[in-house]
Formats: structure tokens, sequence, C-alpha cells
């Protein structure tokens, strides 16, 4: 709403000086690309704050990738699964009981 109330006003301000039809379109033009870099820089600032904020919340601790043991059967050192090394108990007999 308060984004509504603001486009108006710059639009309003811009009409003040127009005395023609074609001065009232440049003025409206001119308005509409000022206000729309506002926007851009306005949302690209929240966006940024919120990843600052994501990010901060997080610790700034690198993200957990294959090195951190995804995968890994209990028992199993945490790196050794995601180095490539085998899984132990991979490729024996299947034990059916």
């Amino acid at each position: 709403m308060a984004g509504y109330l603001a486009a108006g006003a710059v639009q309003l301000r811009a009409l003040t000086g127009a005395t023609t039809v074609p001065a009232a379109h440049a003025a409206l033009a001119t308005a509409a690309g000022h206000w729309t870099l506002t926007a851009a820089a306005l949302a690209g600032a929240v966006a940024l704050a919120l990843a600052c904020i994501g990010r901060l919340r997080k610790g700034a601790a690198p993200e957990a990738g294959p090195e951190a043991g995804a995968g890994a059967g209990p028992g199993a050192s945490p790196g050794k699964a995601a180095a490539g090394a085998p899984v132990p108990g991979a490729g024996a007999a299947p034990d059916h009981g």
C-alpha cells in the first residue's frame, strides 16, 4: 500500500511542471524509470540484508559437503566414505539368516 502511495506521489510531482501532453508523457516515463531504479535498489538492499542475517544465524560456518561424512555408516570415520574408501561390508555375500 505504501509503495502505491509513494509511486503516486512521484508521478504527481513529475506532472507538476508538465504543460503539454508530450511533456506529461516524458515526465511520467522519467518518473517511472526513477521509481523502477529506486525499487530495484531497495529490493537488492533487503535481499542482501536477509542473506547476511541468514549467514549470521548459521554462524558463518562452511556448509557440509561430501567431505563432512555424508553417507558414512555407523562406526565409519567421518571423512572416509566421501574420500572414496569402500564402505565396510560392501560387496560381501548377503547374510539372509
